[in-house]
């Protein structure tokens, strides 16, 4: 069974991993491709989950060995390593799960600037738009689009005060590529322009 079919349900986990042990057992030896396929899924598990794991040592994944030292193959111990990934997989998506709408405050706030639409947001969480956009001003009492707003504005003050940069530069670096628009927006949101704030 290909380990991208296995559930990751924390009831399941070991029962699925060893009743794949004991299959393996009446097949007889591993072969060595055989080893290299169940690596290809685990790395493929790793991909989906890469990004939200980067940097959270919970989730760093050691290769799967299953080798003693002598160059013998360990079925318990493959069994063993394959249910450990299987069962860090399974916690991390737990605790994406849980909280949602705080991953997307932090995914807002380091991609502030390339924010496009809900609808990406939505399809990048998961969920449809106004379900999105409903929890999220439930939690931050602000809709998506005024806390992007909100947290370009502010870019753009710390850049303004802190740099000689253009206000066309600036503009665009905080996520907006009209300038006039941007001019605009600064106004409504600080009272003054970009140029008057830098005074």
């Amino acid at each position: 069974m290909p380990l991208r079919a296995y559930s990751l349900s924390a009831s399941r986990t070991r029962g699925e991993v060893r009743a794949g042990e004991s299959c393996w057992n009446r097949e007889g030896a591993f072969t060595q491709k055989q080893i290299e396929l169940w690596n290809e899924e685990l790395q493929w598990l790793r991909q989906n989950r890469r990004e939200h794991a980067a940097g959270n040592p919970a989730f760093e994944y050691g290769c799967l060995n299953a080798w003693s030292e002598d160059g013998v193959f360990s079925e318990a111990e493959f069994a063993d390593s394959l249910y450990r990934h299987l069962r860090n997989l399974q916690e991390q998506a737990a605790m994406e799960r849980e909280d949602p709408v705080a991953e997307l405050e932090r995914h807002l706030r380091e991609h502030y600037a390339s924010f496009q639409t809900i609808d990406e947001l939505a399809k990048l969480f998961h969920m449809h738009p106004l379900h999105l956009s409903r929890l999220f001003r439930k939690k931050y009492h602000i809709g998506i689009k005024e806390f992007v707003q909100k947290l370009r504005i502010e870019h753009a003050k710390n850049l303004l005060h802190q740099s000689d940069l253009r206000i066309g530069v600036i503009s665009a670096m905080v996520g907006y590529q009209d300038e006039k628009y941007f001019s605009r927006v600064f106004r409504q949101a600080v009272g003054v322009s970009p140029n008057q704030y830098r005074q």
